[in-house]
Order: structure tokens, then C-alpha cells, then sequence
């Protein structure tokens, strides 16, 4: 019994150590033709694994970057590999595949198409992308763009969201959870406000072009009806109101804020709109550290 039980123990380590050959075997002939195919890229993969360098791919945002600065694109290498570009973007679809369309048909001795393209890189500027893709045949790069250059009629993605964020009385946080669960990379906060200091100066250089013109057209609507003082001064039939809210949450107290407006009544524009304080940090801080209170405009 015992000569048989010792026959069937050598019979079965025999067997397991035949098996631990077979499968050291296969996993080594899986990475030699892993290795072999890592230079043929899919289209639209994140890395090229033939490069040898070793940049990284950095995120640049709106108002922080120059233009003319050498593209950063992420490669692979040995030591220090990289990982695809993740997460979802904003792109104008028609520009960007008329886009594709070009790069997929450029003239070359190989007879190169879109399938033999790599996407090496991102360099990405808030809301706003530039790839830089790579013929693996005839070793051309492409670099396209998420979206048109910005114009008087298309304003770029990042000013857009801006004014979308402004417009519907939100702010960068609430901006930031929106985007967050929709994988979407933004920009950083500190560009958000500078952007919304440009928005604000272009509104407001807007609004004071409207109302001049809507002055302008009430004032030729009243020459034209012989509506002149004795000086000669045109003049105007308009409506005005003002506001100084009053709010309570338990007890009853005035806003710190108001507002006033003055429309044409002829053709219903906005001639003037006013904004005062009664509030100014600027001024309890200097009260509070007991300095001289600086010259400020648009205070009571």
C-alpha cells in the first residue's frame, strides 16, 4: 500500500510541475507578441509606446499660457510609462472632423489613412484641446483643435462657459460639480475669475454702447415731433423707478443695495441704470483699522 500511495504522490507532482512549465511558457510568448504589437496603435489611442521620451502631458488654462510655447505631448517610456488621456471633452463636432478628413488623406509614398494614426498627446487649455497625432507609416505629425478660432462671431468654449455660469447666477463651485460628474476637465479657478473680469468690462462697455444708442434715437424721435425747449434742447418723455429691496429673516431691515433705471417711453430702451452701496469693504476695513478711507466712486 504504502509502495502504491508513493507511486500516485510522484504521478501527480510529475503532473503539476508539466503544467507550471506549460503555462511559464505561454505567459512568456504572450509578452514577446505584446511587445512586437505595441507600435500598432488603434486610432485615437492616448500613447505612442515606440517613443522614447519622457514628457508628460500638462493641462494649460486660459490667460496662463503663450500661444507660440513648444506643444508638451504625452509619450512612453521603459521607465516611466504613461497613461492614456482620460475623461470627456467639449469639441465642435463638424470642425473637428472636417479636421480628421484632412489629416486621414495627406499625400504620402505609403498610401496612408486615418487607421494608421496615433494621437501622441493633448495640450489643453481650460475647456479647449489641441492633439497632436502621429502617422505611424510616414512619421508626420497633425496637431487639431477641439474647436474654431475664436472670432466676433464665435467666441472660444472657455468664454462661453463663463458667461453661461454668470448668466444663470451660479459660480465656479457649482460649475465644478457639474463638470466633475460628467468627467469633464475645466479650467482652475483663478482663470474663471479672470475671465469673468473681462466678461464684466465687455458688458458693461455694451450696455453703456445700448443705451447711448437708444438715447440718440429718442432725441431724433423728439426733433422730428418739434418736442424742443426754448434753449433748444430736445426733450424726452421717459419712465424711471428705482429699487431698495427689504428683505427679513425674523426681523425686518433694508438691503444694502439698490438700483435705479431710466426708459425711453417712446420706444420702451433703457437709457441709464444705476448701481449704489451703502456697504463698502473697503471702507469698514479702513474704519475698523482706523486709517484714512480711500476715494472711492459709486458710494453714498
Amino acid at each position: 500500500m504504502g509502495n502504491k500511495r508513493n507511486k500516485e504522490l510522484r504521478r501527480i507532482c510529475t503532473r503539476k510541475r508539466r503544467n507550471q512549465r506549460k503555462k511559464n511558457t505561454a505567459s512568456e510568448e504572450h509578452r514577446d507578441s505584446k511587445s512586437k504589437s505595441a507600435t500598432l496603435l488603434t486610432p485615437l489611442t492616448a500613447v505612442n509606446q515606440t517613443s522614447t521620451d519622457t514628457g508628460t502631458t500638462q493641462e494649460r488654462n486660459y490667460g496662463e499660457t503663450a500661444e507660440d510655447e513648444p506643444q508638451l505631448v504625452e509619450t512612453d517610456s521603459q521607465e516611466k510609462p504613461c497613461l492614456p488621456i482620460h475623461g470627456r471633452r467639449v469639441v465642435n463636432m463638424m470642425y473637428f472632423i472636417q479636421q480628421l478628413q484632412k489629416i486621414s488623406s495627406h499625400s504620402s509614398l505609403f498610401d496612408c489613412s486615418f487607421k494608421d494614426m496615433s494621437l501622441i498627446g493633448e495640450s489643453r487649455n481650460g475647456l479647449i484641446s489641441k492633439y497632436k497625432f502621429r502617422c505611424i507609416m510616414c512619421k508626420i505629425d497633425f496637431i487639431i483643435t477641439s474647436e474654431e478660432p475664436a472670432s466676433e462671431q464665435n467666441i472660444n468654449a472657455n468664454l462661453a462657459a463663463v458667461t453661461g455660469i454668470t448668466s444663470a447666477g451660479i459660480g465656479y463651485s457649482q460649475f465644478q460639480e457639474i463638470t466633475a460628474c460628467m468627467d469633464l476637465p475645466i479650467f482652475t479657478e483663478l482663470t474663471y475669475l479672470k475671465i469673468q473680469d473681462f466678461i464684466y468690462e465687455k458688458w458693461e462697455a455694451t450696455a453703456d454702447e445700448s443705451m447711448e444708442r437708444a438715447a440718440m434715437r429718442e432725441r431724433d424721435a423728439a426733433i422730428a415731433e418739434g418736442k424742443l425747449s426754448n434753449d433748444g434742447i430736445p426733450i424726452v418723455d421717459v419712465y424711471a423707478d428705482g429699487v431698495w429691496s427689504s428683505r427679513s429673516y425674523g426681523n425686518n431691515y433694508k438691503a444694502l443695495s439698490g438700483a435705479a433705471a431710466i426708459v425711453g417711453r417712446r420706444f420702451g430702451e433703457v437709457l441709464f441704470i444705476g448701481i449704489r452701496n451703502k456697504y463698502c469693504l473697503v471702507c469698514a476695513r479702513a474704519e475698523k483699522k482706523r486709517i484714512s478711507t480711500p476715494e472711492l466712486e459709486n458710494l453714498f
